[in-house]
């Protein structure tokens, strides 16, 4: 009751403040930003339960009139259906956003004058980082790989996330064919670039020039100023796969919300490879990494996306055994080398 309290007294103060914006003079802007800034230290440091009771309070407020440009117009309908299915999206949507986009949305419920988007924040190419710098290309100039991929992650209240596509291909007895991976291919015979096949491959797999819009080289001028880390693994067999560990928090709304339909538009094999998205937290895949006994299969808890209705639903799904060869070590921590960038890390 207390966590409510101080909830409600907030809300109470946030409204003299809006109050005073509409029937007495303007809110300056120093006003404005100091409670702003409370409310969003405060929800940062909620569970889910206490958030969605704050929710709730915002949208359906006791004993308290709210000027209607303050509530979404479907909120305003006198239907309590209406307002239940509302309030359900409201809330299933700010849990998908990361703090950048949380901070916008706030700003959008207490100072509606400015609108600016939290659905598709749009990327700035910008110069390419120090650290993705000539050394970048030396250290794997020598690293005989056969294939590359892009793991693409994202960043939701501190809590990590990847996001795997289900493989429509392959032959099930060896482990492809309905399993997850990440986005990747064998390289081209002209290649020899390990960014370039794995850009190639994200472009082809994620179908990013429908799904994002995105030519070719926009792609991967957006890995290279977005890499979180490079994973270069060495099999037993001596089988050589870069992994492209990018940051993808300016797309992922898009993606997660075209990739079916760029998908049932697409007449190219190279574009049919996925057939489903999914999202993993990334303690969760290490966590299953950390249990696997004898090569066993391993399973994962996951957000998947319906093709149907693209909403999300929760379900098991199963790792493809070459993603766990690959990234395994790096997931448990193991020892590893470095050359002249630190962000590449080769294992053996």
């Amino acid at each position: 009751m207390k966590v409510i309290k101080k909830f409600l007294l907030f809300f109470i103060i946030t409204i003299i403040y809006i109050s005073s914006s509409i029937f007495t003079q303007p809110i300056t802007q120093i006003e404005y930003n100091r409670p702003f800034a409370e409310v969003e230290n405060n929800i940062y440091s909620m569970n889910e339960e206490e958030f969605s009771i704050y929710l709730n309070n915002l949208f359906n407020p006791i004993d308290q009139t709210i000027p209607t440009s303050h509530i979404p117009p479907q909120a305003i309908s006198n239907e309590q259906t209406e307002y239940n299915r509302t309030f359900a999206e409201i809330e299933k949507n700010i849990y998908s956003m990361n703090e950048e986009e949380f901070s916008v949305y706030l700003n959008n419920i207490f100072n509606p004058t400015e609108q600016p988007s939290i659905s598709a924040p749009s990327y700035i190419p910008q110069p390419i980082a120090d650290d993705i710098s000539e050394e970048f290309i030396d250290d794997l100039k020598n690293f005989d790989y056969k294939s590359a991929s892009i793991l693409p992650i994202f960043t939701i209240r501190k809590e990590k996330y990847v996001i795997l596509g289900r493989e429509a291909f392959g032959r099930p007895k060896i482990g492809k064919k309905g399993t997850y991976d990440d986005f990747g291919g064998t390289r081209d015979e002209e290649e020899n670039n390990p960014l370039v096949t794995a850009a190639r491959e994200f472009f082809e797999e994620a179908i990013l020039d429908k799904s994002l819009n995105l030519t070719l080289e926009e792609v991967l001028d957006y890995i290279k100023n977005n890499i979180h880390m490079v994973i270069a693994n060495t099999t037993k067999r001596r089988k050589k796969h870069v992994t492209y560990i990018i940051d993808f928090k300016y797309y992922k709304n898009d993606f997660i919300q075209n990739f079916y339909k760029a998908l049932n538009s697409a007449t190219q094999h190279e574009n049919l490879e996925k057939n489903k998205i999914a999202i993993v937290r990334w303690n969760a895949i290490k966590e299953a990494l950390i249990e696997q006994e004898n090569n066993n299969p391993v399973y994962v808890s996951a957000t998947i996306i319906n093709p149907i209705t693209n909403k999300s639903y929760k379900n098991q799904i199963k790792l493809r055994p070459y993603f766990i060869v690959k990234l395994k070590n790096f997931f448990l921590d193991k020892p590893y080398k470095t050359k002249n960038n630190k962000k590449i890390r080769f294992y053996t």
